[in-house]
């Protein structure tokens, strides 16, 4: 079950290289609220982010096909439950299915039950196609900081390919 929204950079809030806004999508896994989710979107909004809220527990299927039709770049993916192993499973596979393969993953939360070395959590998340693995707690603010340098990474990587 996934809780999702989309969002993008407005006009002129453009990345590096960028000829047209960055689209993002943020979904928080296995919440009983949506509180998380709306923290997120207002820190994503005072950035200058568009959100388009799914509500809570889509699936897997729903949320690669809303990030398809909002042409994202990015999901942000959020869960407290602790079991963000199965949830995340096969996502990856799926966005590469849905022609959305080199879209960015960015994950965070109370990612794991049992306590380990974080450097075993982010590698963990890490085989299975996340981009970025953020650490539990991080405030709203630094990953937000940490997205945007994600993404302006990427766009200059995608600066050097041929457009076709």
């Amino acid at each position: 079950a996934l809780e999702a929204g989309s969002l993008g950079r407005p006009p002129g809030g453009l990345l590096p290289g960028q000829q047209s806004e960055t689209r993002c999508h943020q979904c928080q896994q296995r919440q009983q609220s949506d509180q998380g989710i709306r923290i997120m979107e207002h820190a994503l909004r005072s950035e200058g982010f568009t959100v388009h809220s799914l509500g809570i527990h889509n699936t897997q299927d729903e949320f690669v096909a809303a990030a398809v039709e909002h042409h994202a770049d990015a999901l942000i993916i959020s869960s407290l439950c602790g079991h963000a192993e199965l949830l995340m499973e096969g996502l990856r596979q799926k966005c590469d299915q849905a022609g959305i393969g080199n879209i960015h993953l960015c994950l965070g939360g109370q990612l794991v039950i049992s306590e380990e070395p974080w450097i075993v959590t982010e590698n963990r998340f890490k085989q299975l196609g996340v981009d970025r693995v953020n650490v539990p707690f991080i405030l709203p603010k630094d990953a937000i900081a940490l997205l945007i340098e994600d993404l302006k990474i990427r766009a200059e990587s995608f600066d050097k390919k041929p457009i076709a």
